[in-house]
Parts: structure tokens; C-alpha cells; sequence
């Protein structure tokens, strides 16, 4: 005797497809963090080589010696003063991009969560599944043994006769 279809066979398919899509955004979010930390890097990078400049214009500025031409020293502290103002930039965008980060850590938590709670509806639902069978050839075998027995009882019968 063949076990018959599992009833639910159609919820446990959706909630494995479920399951599949949760795992796919977990995916997709683990990347997305990991580009939002790439940007981070190359915005501290990008902020480094501006501090680099600006010790480079700083040198410039106390190297001058003998002839101090006024303009050119006037000229090197506009453009140190644009680092500056180019550094403090480049730190909100840091800022910001560290609040990207942070949001984008929260994408991966609620989809971590949602992953979790996939896994346990299919659990759940495999967990009925196996009861179900486990039920079904329980009973099979009780109904087979109730048969083996009514034959044992005919046999009997038939010789005692």
C-alpha cells in the first residue's frame, strides 16, 4: 500500500520557496553591507590623502626661507585652507556613510530575522509531515496486524473444525 499524498505538501512547497527567498535576501544584504563598508574605506582613504596634502602645503608653508614672497605664502594658506574646508567634507560624508552602514546592518538584521523565522515554518510543517507518516504507518501496521490476526483466528477455526 502506497502512502497517500500529504495533504499540506502545498504549504510545506510554499513556505520551502519562502525559505529560498528569505536565504536570497540574506545574500543580498550581506553584499550590500559589504559595498557600504568598501565606500567607507574609500572615503577614509580619500580623507587620508587630504590630511597628506594638507602636512604637505604645512611643510611648504614653514620651509619658506630667505626671500618670503608674501603671495606665494598668502597662496599656500588659501590652498591649505581649502584642504581644510575639503577635509570637513570628507568627514560628513564619512559620517554619513557610516549611517548608511548602520542601515544597512539593520537591512541584514530584519532579514536575518525573517530567514529564522522561515526556517522555523518549514520546520514546523516537516515536523507535522513526519508525525503524519509516523500516524499513517502506525496505523497501516495496526490494521495489517489486525488482519494477520483475523486470518490466525480463520486458520484456527478451520482446524479446530
Amino acid at each position: 500500500m502506497s502512502m497517500p499524498k500529504y495533504k499540506l505538501q502545498v504549504v510545506l512547497d510554499k513556505r520551502e520557496r519562502l525559505l529560498d527567498q528569505a536565504e536570497e535576501q540574506v545574500k543580498i544584504r550581506r553584499r550590500e553591507l559589504e559595498a557600504e563598508h568598501e565606500k567607507l574605506a574609500q572615503l577614509e582613504r580619500e580623507l587620508g590623502e587630504i590630511k597628506a596634502r594638507q602636512r604637505q602645503i604645512r611643510d611648504q608653508i614653514l620651509g619658506v626661507s630667505g626671500d618670503v614672497n608674501m603671495s606665494d605664502v598668502r597662496t599656500l594658506h588659501g590652498f591649505r585652507e581649502k584642504l581644510r574646508w575639503e577635509e570637513e567634507r570628507q568627514r560628513e560624508k564619512i559620517a554619513q556613510q557610516r549611517q548608511a552602514i548602520a542601515a544597512a546592518e539593520d537591512r541584514l538584521r530584519v532579514a536575518r530575522e525573517e530567514l529564522l523565522a522561515a526556517q522555523r515554518a518549514v520546520e514546523a510543517v516537516e515536523q507535522h509531515k513526519e508525525k503524519w507518516q509516523k500516524e499513517y504507518k502506525k496505523g497501516v501496521e495496526k490494521k495489517e496486524e489486525e488482519e494477520r490476526n483475523e486470518i490466525g483466528s480463520m486458520l484456527y477455526s478451520f482446524r479446530k473444525e
